[in-house]
């Protein structure tokens, strides 16, 4: 089986870039630029220059995704990559490109009809999002934390990671359990909240000590109860708006 080699390509925004085939050729409806060697290439060579012919952006290699990857007829290479320059003209191979969030490259790939192809696709962007995890695990910041959410809640995360930050002049976010549910606390109030964050949703974890229950829902805002967290979701402008609200009416959100 011959072996191929091509790029997944990440914006600053966390989001993954995808192509879609002329005619869906193969089977596939949305996948990564890849390709065969040229004569003299190296695979480094070969995965920059695919990238740069079937989805029209000039790139930098990062790092190499560990593992190799069968489809139908090749075994395929990986390499996690950044643009340095998108926008430019493809191949006409592909008729479309796209920037993905995890979720919408899931849905995405999940339309192509070849089931082998189908599954290394899958299984390549889950690679891809655990190594650049991995990697960022030792300099994660909240900004960078808040770039792999969807699109929808990245504004309401960075609105609610500000009013925090507010709270304490001298206040020191850190992000934590990068390798598992990954959270941001505040010093100096590290067991009053966090800011949970996962690829699809923001939550805040406030201490049941707070007893904040009933201030959220006189503003139409009810808090779930899980272990030994009160629960907001911040999934809406509301609930961020509620928040700010009763840190400026000077609650007691702290103690």
């Amino acid at each position: 089986m011959k072996t191929a080699y091509g790029g997944v390509i990440f914006d600053e925004n966390g989001r993954v870039l995808l192509r879609e085939p002329l005619g869906h050729y193969g089977g596939y409806w949305w996948t990564f630029p890849k390709g065969g060697p040229d004569n003299g290439e190296s695979p480094e060579e070969t995965a920059l220059r695919e990238v740069r012919e079937e989805a029209g952006v000039k790139a930098s290699i990062i790092c190499r995704i560990p593992g190799t990857f069968k489809g139908d007829t090749t075994e395929n290479i990986f390499y996690l990559m950044k643009p340095v320059e998108a926008g430019l003209s493809f191949h006409w191979e592909t008729i479309n490109i796209c920037w993905a969030t995890y979720e919408e490259a899931q849905g995405l790939i999940s339309q192509s009809t070849t089931k082998s192809g189908k599954a290394r696709d899958l299984a390549v962007l889950d690679a891809a999002f655990a190594t650049l995890r991995e990697m960022s695990a030792s300099k994660e910041t909240p900004e960078s934390l808040f770039g792999l959410l969807r699109a929808p809640l990245q504004p309401l995360a960075r609105a609610t990671h500000e009013i925090l930050c507010k709270l304490h002049p001298g206040c020191s976010p850190k992000v934590c359990a990068i390798n598992s549910t990954p959270y941001v606390r505040y010093a100096p109030y590290r067991e009053l909240f966090h800011l949970e964050v996962t690829k699809s949703t923001c939550r805040l974890l406030i201490s049941p000590k707070l007893e904040l229950g009933s201030t959220f829902e006189k503003l139409g805002i009810e808090l779930k109860k899980i272990k030994k967290w009160d629960i907001l979701k911040i999934e809406s402008e509301a609930a961020v708006a509620a928040l700010s609200e009763i840190v400026k009416s000077g609650a007691a959100f702290i103690s």
